[in-house]
């Protein structure tokens, strides 16, 4: 399957996932496409054209507006909606990179060649939702610490 990642979606995150899914997707951005700035609706019939089957992105009001929604199903692409959250920097793309990661495998078993909607959690950015402890590697019963 050719995925294309929206512009809200990072380009850093398409070289890895070119590697990650080598051998069995192919991504494009938005920007690889020369397609930033295009209006969603004529978005469509242009990524078609590049053989895209899905777009990934974090804009979810391509579903609530209908004539949007109707041009994703004209042109037969399905569509891979991620809510985020308000993570910045580096968090952000681990988060989004993870997310996109860990969910195509789900997506790939339930793929119908019709236009559909999958929508994919995001990944908890909380410390304590990442990482479940934090502690000094040095211990107590040694004594005073250096």
């Amino acid at each position: 399957m050719k995925f294309f990642l929206d512009e809200n979606v990072s380009v850093v995150s398409l070289e890895p996932l070119r590697v990650i899914f080598a051998t069995r997707h192919s991504f494009e951005h938005a920007g690889s496409l020369g397609l930033l700035g295009v209006d969603d609706v004529d978005l469509y019939p242009e990524v078609r054209r590049a053989g895209v089957d899905a777009i990934i992105s974090k804009d979810g009001r391509q579903l609530t507006n209908q004539v949007e929604r109707r041009g994703l199903f004209n042109n037969g692409l399905s569509f891979i909606y991620m809510h985020m959250g308000k993570a910045q920097g580096a968090k952000a793309l681990a988060l989004e990179l993870a997310s996109i990661t860990a969910g195509l495998p789900y997506i790939e078993e339930r793929w119908i060649p019709e236009p559909w909607v999958f929508r994919l959690r995001g990944l908890q950015s909380g410390f304590s939702e990442r990482v479940s402890s934090d502690m000094p590697i040095w211990m107590g019963a040694w004594g005073k610490r250096p």
